[in-house]
């Protein structure tokens, strides 16, 4: 499941319609990895209220895109994510984040390079580069 606020009541968060069209972009590009499906919606409407979650938190704090992102065991095993199920969730999850990283530098174009510091040292560039050019591809051991 992907969670977004509001969790600790069913009142409508005032950016639901936001926040669904990007969980819903998340959940498509996890089902692209090896087609399993997580819902998408407030943690009050799809599960139950519960308060105290993170995302609440971060949104109250002006956070548009705050998400939890349950682990894709179906209830069977509880909250003990069996170890056959860790590296599919890791390569499933991040292709999730990544989706949603590039959705928010296409929204907001000029964002990425506007916040990168003009004075980096050669190594903190290279880091740099290297997140930028990740991907599972790069590495086949997490593929």
């Amino acid at each position: 499941m992907i969670l977004h606020p509001w969790g600790y009541t069913s009142i409508r968060h005032p950016d639901t319609e936001t926040m669904n069209y990007m969980g819903q972009g998340m959940a498509e590009a996890i089902r692209a990895v090896n087609g399993k499906h997580y819902s998408v919606g407030s943690a009050a409407g799809i599960l139950y209220p519960s308060a105290g979650g993170s995302d609440d938190w971060a949104s109250s704090e002006g956070v548009l895109y705050s998400y939890t992102v349950e682990l894709r065991d179906t209830g069977s095993t509880g909250f003990i994510l069996p170890a056959s199920q860790i590296k599919p969730t890791v390569v499933e999850t991040w292709a999730a984040i990544k989706y949603m990283g590039k959705k928010i530098i296409e929204e907001n174009p000029g964002f990425y390079s506007a916040t990168v510091p003009q004075d980096l040292t050669q190594k903190e560039l290279d880091v740099l580069k290297a997140i930028e050019s990740f991907s599972l591809k790069s590495r086949p051991d997490l593929a």
